[in-house]
């Protein structure tokens, strides 16, 4: 009986899921209880009734696309893109293109400036120069709202560090004026 059913639903279907399964199953418990029901020697069902009869077809339908099994995990069709070259580490690109507004030059200028802060600071010096650009990000914040004569809390609204976007604007009243929101 389970070769038949697994032979009808693949009509419909190759590589039926277990859902799919699932519910043929139930219908067929449901309407069929004293044959294909799981029940105890009482007569009560066990569970839903058709937990043996799933597995049997499930693994009859494993059984069967055995061979084709690649086929069964439904896998995109072939878009006609072969997979890039990466090297051992998965760099997919070694030396990609520079972006407009770079040259050789400010690379190099770049890479010389960190040179210089780790071989004077260390690992910790990269962090003090962060920091220093957070303080100038600060200062033309402050020379901002000196120029347009605006208060701190007119312009800026302060949240929690941890705090994700619809969470600020489910504890924040945010006005319908733009506000920078800063997290800290």
């Amino acid at each position: 009986m389970v070769r038949i059913l697994v032979d009808e639903m693949r009509r419909f279907e190759l590589c039926p899921t277990r859902a799919q399964c699932l519910t043929v199953c139930q219908k067929i418990v449901r309407e069929y209880p004293n044959s294909f029901g799981d029940k105890f020697p009482s007569g009560l069902l066990i569970g839903g009734g058709y937990t043996s009869l799933l597995l049997q077809v499930k693994a009859r339908v494993e059984n069967v696309n055995r061979e084709s099994s690649i086929e069964c995990h439904r896998a995109k069709p072939n878009t006609g893109c072969k997979r890039g070259p990466t090297d051992i580490y998965g760099c997919v690109r070694f030396e990609p293109q520079l972006p407009s507004e770079e040259t050789a030059d400010t690379i190099e200028t770049k890479r010389q400036r960190l040179v210089d802060i780790y071989s004077r600071e260390g690992n910790a010096g990269v962090e003090k120069e962060e920091a220093d650009n957070t303080e100038m990000a600060q200062l033309l914040i402050n020379l901002l709202l000196s120029h347009f004569q605006e208060h701190e809390d007119g312009l800026v609204l302060h949240a929690d560090v941890a705090a994700s976007s619809s969470d600020v604007e489910k504890t924040l009243n945010l006005p319908g004026s733009p506000r920078l929101i800063l997290l800290g």
